[in-house]
């Protein structure tokens, strides 16, 4: 029951796309870095990735913490994700309603009964 807690406090923490098609630029980052700080801008070619309704072959960009499918000027780094498939994870990362460690329990209960984590 341990490792199961753990994974899913893990898997409640992950973050990556909510939406990914909504606009132009959407947001990667949660919390894990502080976006006003300098972070290395990547390409993410040959990609599938998830729109709501399909799979849609697309390249997009990491810059400073946000997902963006406008090319910017300078890349430092190409990620090949190999004919890869990009989803959002099926997960509820939005956690106000575990008010402790009791409801840790029957939370966790219900999410997987409901088919998310």
């Amino acid at each position: 029951m341990k490792n199961i807690k753990s994974s899913i406090i893990g898997l409640l923490l992950l973050f990556f796309v909510a939406t990914l098609f909504s606009s132009d630029t959407i947001c990667l980052t949660v919390h894990a870095q502080n976006v006003s700080e300098k972070s290395k801008i990547c390409e993410f070619i040959n990609g599938n990735w998830f729109d709501g309704n399909g799979f849609k072959r697309q390249t997009f960009y990491s810059v400073n913490g946000f997902l963006t499918r406008r090319k910017p000027s300078k890349i430092d780094e190409t990620v090949d994700l190999k004919n890869g498939f990009v989803i959002p994870p099926f997960g509820d990362a939005h956690t106000h309603n575990l008010d402790g460690v009791r409801d840790f329990d029957r939370m966790s209960k219900a999410y997987f009964d409901e088919g998310t984590f």
